[in-house]
């Protein structure tokens, strides 16, 4: 099973579909996951520019990509994505925005997407469970209980078809969104204890396959609080 996750940039308050991003200052990770075919180099386009390792084998694909030149394959077990620990991901009580394009080779079984996390729990973690989407909150990095999984519902995901996913807080409210619709939500104004890990993208452990593209993470900033058109373009560098 092989899964792609692809960023891309869009206009108007997401910042895509031609035009500039008006959040780009608060823009912490951009990953166009463009290059040449098989290539295991991923560039950061934020201000951030992480230090991104590819692992297994991760790598660019250029055979199938929602924008731009290729999309992040990930096709085997312990293909993934590191970058290191940084305050980039602490989001404490403040607004933030992750958001990806993503297609999947199978939906067998349960696969983790994106996590600040190795092993045990994570402040945020976007997983599919089967042919659903699903965010983990944890606050304390020690339990998932009493926190709830913020699922897509009746919106299955299918086999080689692209999907914009994307998880916003915006002051107390948590809410998930698959191509534009919100899809689920949750209240807490409790503050995220700092995690140490590494942000994975695909998963170390656990084979997560299919493709990723445009993958951008915002800090500050939820950039959707009601319905919206995904964007039709790769997200803008600025």
């Amino acid at each position: 099973m092989s899964m792609i996750i692809n960023t891309y940039r869009f206009g108007g308050g997401g910042g895509g579909g031609g035009g500039g991003d008006p959040y780009f200052a608060n823009v912490v990770l951009l990953l166009h996951c463009d290059g040449a075919d098989e290539s295991t180099t991923f560039t950061d386009s934020s201000g951030s520019a992480h230090t991104v390792t590819a692992n297994g084998n991760a790598q660019i694909d250029t055979s199938e990509k929602k924008f731009g030149t290729g999309a992040a394959l990930f096709d085997s077990l312990g293909d993934y994505l590191e970058i290191a620990d940084s305050d980039a991901w602490h989001f404490g009580s403040g607004d933030f925005t992750i958001e990806f394009w993503v297609r999947f080779d199978s939906v067998a079984s349960n696969r983790p997407i994106l996590a600040q996390r190795q092993t045990g729990f994570a402040p945020v973690a976007i997983n599919r469970n089967g042919t659903q989407i699903t965010a983990l909150l944890s606050f304390t990095n020690s339990a998932w209980a009493a926190v709830p999984t913020l699922a897509s519902g009746s919106s299955t995901i299918a086999v080689d078809t692209w999907y914009y996913v994307a998880l916003t807080r915006s002051g107390s409210t948590f809410k998930l969104w698959l191509d534009g619709v919100e899809v689920d939500d949750y209240t807490s104004a409790s503050s995220f204890t700092n995690s140490t890990n590494p942000l994975i993208i695909g998963n170390s452990s656990f084979s997560t396959t299919g493709r990723l593209d445009d993958i951008r993470v915002t800090k500050g900033v939820a950039r959707y609080t009601s319905n919206f058109t995904p964007p039709t373009a790769a997200f803008p560098d600025s």
